[in-house]
């Protein structure tokens, strides 16, 4: 397994990584540089404070997403029972359109029944 090598607040790091991740894994080091950089680094504050800030930050972020994706959710939740309700309520009205032409189907399938039952005793 190949291993990236890194600095995060003057601390060198080994990380064992698949192949295929180095990209992604990279990508990731430089954006939690980048949010690291948001945190002055001027001696008042350890490297350990500095990166529970960080993680704080990441968990508030996290949790506003998760609500904005909940939200969503909803309203696209409610947006198809909403659809749902108008399909039931128009297959109600078109099975109250098309129950006569059941009936009538029913009668058609009596007189042809009948039919078929005379053609067989004519052919006896």
């Amino acid at each position: 397994m190949p291993i990236l090598k890194t600095e995060i607040l003057g601390i060198e790091l080994e990380i064992s990584y698949e192949k295929n991740d180095y990209d992604k894994l990279n990508h990731l080091i430089e954006k939690f540089k980048k949010r690291l950089s948001e945190f002055p680094n001027d001696g008042r504050a350890s490297s350990n404070q500095i990166l529970f800030l960080a993680a704080l930050k990441i968990e508030d972020e996290l949790e506003t997403m998760k609500k904005q994706i909940d939200l969503e959710a909803n309203k696209e939740i409610i947006l198809l029972k909403k659809e749902l309700e108008k399909i039931k309520l128009n297959s109600i009205s078109s099975i109250k359109d098309i129950s006569p032409a059941i009936i009538e189907i029913k009668e058609v399938e009596k007189i042809t029944k009948k039919i078929q039952d005379l053609i067989k005793k004519s052919v006896k």
